[in-house]
Protein backbone atom coordinates (compact mmCIF):
# COMPACT_ATOMS: atom_id res chain seq x y z
CA UNK A 1 0.00 0.00 0.00
CA UNK A 2 3.03 2.28 0.54
CA UNK A 3 3.16 4.53 -2.23
CA UNK A 4 6.14 5.90 -4.34
CA UNK A 5 8.02 9.17 -2.49
CA UNK A 6 8.15 10.24 -6.35
CA UNK A 7 4.00 10.07 -6.75
CA UNK A 8 3.21 12.06 -3.65
CA UNK A 9 5.91 14.85 -4.27
CA UNK A 10 4.25 17.80 -5.20
CA UNK A 11 4.79 20.32 -8.26
CA UNK A 12 6.87 22.55 -6.18
CA UNK A 13 8.60 20.35 -4.58
CA UNK A 14 9.30 18.54 -7.89
CA UNK A 15 10.73 22.31 -9.03
CA UNK A 16 12.57 22.44 -6.22
CA UNK A 17 14.54 19.26 -7.32
CA UNK A 18 14.72 20.47 -10.87
CA UNK A 19 16.73 23.67 -9.29
CA UNK A 20 18.88 22.07 -7.42
CA UNK A 21 20.01 19.70 -10.30
CA UNK A 22 20.19 22.50 -12.16
CA UNK A 23 22.52 24.19 -9.50
CA UNK A 24 24.78 21.29 -9.58
CA UNK A 25 25.17 21.08 -13.54
CA UNK A 26 25.93 25.02 -13.27
CA UNK A 27 27.94 24.08 -10.44
CA UNK A 28 30.31 21.72 -12.62
CA UNK A 29 30.01 24.05 -15.23
CA UNK A 30 32.09 26.52 -13.36
CA UNK A 31 34.20 23.78 -11.76
CA UNK A 32 35.57 23.34 -15.37
CA UNK A 33 35.66 26.61 -16.57
CA UNK A 34 37.84 27.64 -13.74
CA UNK A 35 40.15 24.90 -14.07
CA UNK A 36 40.40 26.17 -17.84
CA UNK A 37 41.36 29.39 -16.94
CA UNK A 38 43.58 28.48 -14.78
CA UNK A 39 45.58 26.79 -17.39
CA UNK A 40 45.32 30.06 -19.47
CA UNK A 41 46.81 31.99 -16.62
CA UNK A 42 49.46 29.98 -16.13
CA UNK A 43 50.73 29.95 -19.72
CA UNK A 44 50.82 33.73 -19.85
CA UNK A 45 52.59 33.70 -16.70
CA UNK A 46 55.21 31.57 -18.38
CA UNK A 47 54.70 34.20 -21.02
CA UNK A 48 55.31 36.67 -18.82
CA UNK A 49 58.69 35.06 -17.42
CA UNK A 50 60.08 34.26 -20.60
CA UNK A 51 59.89 38.02 -21.84
CA UNK A 52 61.29 38.63 -18.07
CA UNK A 53 64.11 36.99 -19.10
CA UNK A 54 65.03 38.52 -22.79
CA UNK A 55 64.43 41.90 -20.93
CA UNK A 56 67.38 40.47 -18.38
CA UNK A 57 69.29 39.03 -21.21
CA UNK A 58 69.06 42.49 -23.06
CA UNK A 59 70.40 44.76 -19.99
CA UNK A 60 73.70 42.10 -20.21
CA UNK A 61 74.25 42.37 -23.63
CA UNK A 62 74.34 46.23 -23.92
CA UNK A 63 77.44 47.61 -25.04
CA UNK A 64 79.13 46.14 -27.74
CA UNK A 65 76.30 43.58 -28.67
CA UNK A 66 73.45 45.84 -28.26
CA UNK A 67 72.37 45.49 -31.64
CA UNK A 68 72.38 41.69 -31.41
CA UNK A 69 70.23 42.06 -28.44
CA UNK A 70 67.85 44.36 -29.34
CA UNK A 71 67.22 42.14 -32.32
CA UNK A 72 66.93 39.39 -30.62
CA UNK A 73 64.08 40.65 -28.16
CA UNK A 74 62.27 41.68 -31.10
CA UNK A 75 62.38 37.96 -33.09
CA UNK A 76 61.41 36.76 -29.15
CA UNK A 77 58.84 39.74 -28.53
CA UNK A 78 57.25 38.85 -31.74
CA UNK A 79 57.05 34.92 -31.20
CA UNK A 80 55.67 35.77 -27.20
CA UNK A 81 53.62 37.86 -28.27
CA UNK A 82 51.53 35.35 -30.80
CA UNK A 83 51.66 32.99 -27.95
CA UNK A 84 49.91 35.52 -25.88
CA UNK A 85 47.21 36.06 -28.98
CA UNK A 86 46.58 32.52 -28.81
CA UNK A 87 46.44 32.36 -25.29
CA UNK A 88 43.82 35.33 -25.64
CA UNK A 89 41.84 33.21 -28.42
CA UNK A 90 41.92 30.21 -25.81
CA UNK A 91 40.14 32.52 -22.98
CA UNK A 92 37.62 33.63 -25.24
CA UNK A 93 36.99 30.41 -26.39
CA UNK A 94 36.41 29.17 -22.76
CA UNK A 95 34.33 31.91 -22.05
CA UNK A 96 32.00 31.02 -25.38
CA UNK A 97 32.04 27.31 -24.38
CA UNK A 98 31.03 28.28 -20.41
CA UNK A 99 27.91 30.43 -22.10
CA UNK A 100 27.28 27.68 -24.51
CA UNK A 101 26.88 24.69 -21.79
CA UNK A 102 24.77 27.25 -19.47
CA UNK A 103 22.27 27.82 -22.43
CA UNK A 104 22.54 24.11 -22.71
CA UNK A 105 21.37 23.65 -18.79
CA UNK A 106 18.92 26.21 -19.49
CA UNK A 107 17.23 24.80 -22.44
CA UNK A 108 17.09 21.53 -20.71
CA UNK A 109 15.46 22.66 -17.31
CA UNK A 110 14.00 25.89 -18.13
CA UNK A 111 11.82 26.26 -14.93
CA UNK A 112 14.89 24.54 -12.42
CA UNK A 113 16.90 27.70 -14.25
CA UNK A 114 14.26 30.32 -13.09
CA UNK A 115 13.91 29.04 -9.64
CA UNK A 116 17.40 29.31 -9.13
CA UNK A 117 17.60 32.87 -11.08
CA UNK A 118 14.84 33.97 -8.68
CA UNK A 119 16.40 32.22 -5.67
CA UNK A 120 19.56 34.06 -6.63
CA UNK A 121 18.23 37.58 -7.00
CA UNK A 122 15.94 37.14 -3.65
CA UNK A 123 19.75 36.46 -2.33
CA UNK A 124 21.24 39.26 -3.87
CA UNK A 125 18.22 41.54 -2.81
CA UNK A 126 18.88 40.74 1.05
CA UNK A 127 21.98 40.84 1.33
CA UNK A 128 22.40 44.50 -0.06
CA UNK A 129 19.03 45.25 1.66
CA UNK A 130 21.01 44.25 4.94
CA UNK A 131 23.98 45.99 3.82
CA UNK A 132 22.52 49.26 3.36
CA UNK A 133 20.82 49.36 6.95
CA UNK A 134 23.68 49.36 8.74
Amino acid sequence: MAQSTTATRSPTEKIGDEAAATAKDLGETGAVLAEQAAAVAQSAREALAEMREIVERFAAATGDRAGEAVDAVKATGAETAGRVAGLVDDARTLGRDGLDGLADTVAKRPISSLAVAAGIGLLLGLVTQAGGRR
